[in-house]
């Protein structure tokens, strides 16, 4: 970044010599840090306009204060006649009205990219009523907010301020002819106006004129633009308008534009007859490079027949986003989930692509519904062109009853992705790798912490994290009847029946998921920690609710996470689920912490998590690493993670030496996981040292 005395910046600008976007706002937005804006009035194209050249400002972790006048229409004033006490009722109508009436694309983008800042508390916006006497907010036309000031602060705080004509639109920047001035706080002279635009912006913003009621953004409107947002900053799209000449306009949109590596996977898909499997980490654009090789398989099949499944609903929105962001060309897409009225919908469509009303139909599923008879009925019937199946999360699809949807002579091009392929179950992996292929491609955890960097960002595409384990001891009461359970285990014969030693194995498992004193060493572990925010603490269902007490003993403000939660977007939740509530208000700070269950192992995204506590574990490589991907995504301001992992280590004093034999075997695959993660550790050296000491 550079410091706005570097910029050279002039005291005065006119449109009819200046280009007022490229030589100052474009320029200025990429080298600040604090951005405060006054914007005239609201409506969708002057918010979405506050977008234009906020890419880097982003990328800076850039801050964001808006401050909106609105002009409410008579009937919007009569509507509630206790405005003065709740005049948020107006705007919520009003706005949402606005919103839910977008057309146009790139408003439509520009707008997301205010969303996403929401999400990820970059952007406060409040709004201005002018009032009257008293406190009543008036009609269009008896006055709105109409002051055109900009602040803003670079990374050494140095202040520039620039008021005048223009207003913070597309045409007002590019179209209009414009004047203003631009006050700089190193320049003497300058700073006296300087400090009155300054002041006149903290006096509306902190309510000190009696003249207009100040208003935080209806949460029901905040609620809409985040969740219009795309999850990920890799998922946005930035557009602005542009002159080149002066004489012509036209419209920028950055496409999506896949990296080095991504082309690589792709080529090696298509070379591999449109087959295989990419094992690539969480937030390293899997998504985007399996769209890479849709756009090529579209390009080479007059007709396609695409189903995307991932683990669960709340999955699909978040791949039609990326396929719209992407650029992906389709006549229909919908969505074939629980509900009953897709199975009428995808057989119309289906109907479609036979009679050639269209040539390219996208379905989103889960992996539930793609092995549903329903589902495979409808896609059996008369198949006459390609399809093409991309597993998300294809480790899922292994199940008995899943993999009744992976089926061999139906889709031609296949496609898995998976930060961890590999299933518990030798039998399950095989059958996926015969089914999607090989392995073709694969960027580890610790390539997308420490080697692989985004040239966006600047910044590798995970977090580094430290990894903080702490070993205890069963109490006695477990420890002896987890002697018991081992007693039996290594008693029973090699060719005794298989579900008796499954039963065992699952008990012991549970005594040491459940152990009483790993809420010990949870106090231990919170009276550690500084800051609470954004920390997850996995629990087991036996857990969670001594959990969720002793959260409260430290009057950390938390919510459970768990499979009780509703999926289903409700109208008392703003058009969220209960689901969707809960991770918003935690991304927001609302929740400092989340005690969840295996439901937030994977596909859900929360890249505002910091810091996990893993309460319970299994053997599973897979679920370590997936948990840890949860915190582990980039975000603004976000440096580094912390993992917090419980580690039973079961003693031997009431082993006999067989049983203590028996018992290091077995343990050692426990130790061979913990090595594994404290591998990536920027603390390696302290775990290794750890682990050798209690292992």
């Amino acid at each position: 970044m550079k410091t706005f005395q570097e910029l050279n910046f002039k005291e005065h600008y006119d449109s009819q010599k200046d280009d007022l976007l490229n030589d100052l706002y474009i320029p200025a937005l990429a080298n600040t840090k604090k951005y405060r804006r006054v914007v005239g009035y609201f409506n969708s194209k002057s918010f979405a306009s506050v977008a234009v050249g906020l890419k880097d400002f982003i990328l800076n972790n850039g801050k964001m204060d808006l401050l909106c006048g609105v002009d409410l229409n008579p009937d919007d004033v009569n509507m509630i006649k206790f405005a003065s006490e709740h005049p948020e009722e107006i705007l919520t109508s009003s706005f949402l009205k606005e919103l839910n009436s977008i057309e146009d694309e790139i408003i439509k983008h520009n707008v997301e990219v205010l969303g996403w800042m929401i999400a990820n508390k970059l952007l406060r916006i409040r709004v201005a009523v002018k009032v009257d006497s008293n406190g009543n907010p008036v009609p269009k036309g008896e006055g709105i907010l109409h002051y055109k000031i900009g602040l803003m602060y670079d990374s050494q705080n140095n202040l520039i301020s620039f008021s005048g004509s223009v207003n913070e639109t597309a045409a007002a920047w590019e179209k209009n002819l414009e004047e203003f001035h631009l006050f700089r706080d190193w320049k003497k002279g300058e700073i006296g106006h300087l400090k009155d635009n300054l002041d006149t912006f903290n006096n509306i913003w902190n309510s000190k004129w009696d003249q207009y009621k100040i208003l935080d953004i209806p949460e029901a409107v905040e609620q809409k633009l985040v969740d219009d947002a795309p999850e990920d900053f890799e998922d946005l799209v930035f557009t602005y308008t542009f002159s080149t000449p002066k004489s012509t306009t036209g419209t920028v949109i950055e496409k999506v534009e896949l990296y080095d590596y991504q082309k690589d996977a792709r080529t090696k898909w298509i070379e591999n007859d449109k087959k295989g499997i990419f094992v690539m980490a969480t937030g390293t654009g899997k998504t985007f490079t399996a769209l890479g090789c849709l756009e090529k398989a579209l390009e080479d099949s007059s007709k396609l027949l695409t189903v995307i499944t991932a683990p669960t609903k709340h999955l699909l929105p978040q791949w039609e986003r990326s396929i719209n962001n992407y650029g992906i060309k389709y006549d229909k897409l919908l969505f074939a989930t629980g509900d009953t009225n897709w199975r009428n919908e995808l057989e119309d469509q289906l109907l479609d692509l036979r009679l050639n009303s269209i040539n390219n139909l996208i379905v989103l599923t889960t992996h539930d519904t793609l092995a549903s008879n329903d589902f495979i009925s409808l896609l059996s019937k008369k198949k006459r062109f390609n399809y093409f199946l991309i597993g998300d999360e294809m480790h899922g699809l292994g199940s008995p009853y899943r993999r009744n949807g992976l089926i061999e002579h139906l889709y031609d091009f296949r496609l898995g992705l998976s930060a961890t392929p590999t299933r518990y179950s030798d039998e399950e992996s095989e059958f996926l790798f015969n089914f999607f292929g090989d392995e073709l491609y694969t960027l580890s955890l610790r390539e997308a912490i420490y080697e692989y960097y985004n040239p966006k960002t600047g910044m590798s595409y995970l977090t580094p994290y430290n990894y903080c384990p702490y070993f205890l001891s069963l109490n006695e009461e477990e420890l002896e009847e987890y002697r018991g359970i081992t007693q039996s285990l290594f008693s029973c014969k090699d060719d005794e029946f298989d579900k008796r030693k499954q039963n065992l194995l699952f008990k012991r498992a549970n005594i040491i998921k459940d152990a009483q004193n790993k809420f010990e060493v949870l106090r231990k572990i919170l009276d550690s920690i500084d800051d609470y925010s954004g920390l997850i603490v996995y629990c087991s269902p036996n857990q969670i609710d001594k959990v969720m007490d002793i959260l409260s003993e430290y009057n950390i403000v938390a919510h459970k996470f768990t499979m009780e939660e509703k999926t289903k977007p409700l109208e008392k939740y703003g058009g969220m689920s209960e689901r969707d509530l809960i991770l918003d208000d935690f991304a927001k700070g609302n929740y400092q912490v989340l005690a969840a269950m295996h439901c937030l192992d994977e596909g859900v995204d929360v890249p505002s998590a910091s810091q996990a506590i893993f309460m319970c574990s299994s053997n599973s490589s897979r679920e370590f690493i997936q948990r840890i991907g949860r915190v582990i995504r980039r975000s603004p301001g976000k440096t580094h993670a912390t993992i917090y992992d419980l580690i039973v280590k079961p003693s031997g004093n009431l082993f006999d030496k067989s049983l203590e034999a028996y018992e290091k075997s077995i343990f050692e695959r426990e130790k061979e996981r913990y090595k594994k993660i404290g591998y990536i550790a920027e603390n390696y050296s302290y775990v290794i040292d750890k682990l050798n000491e209690n292992l």
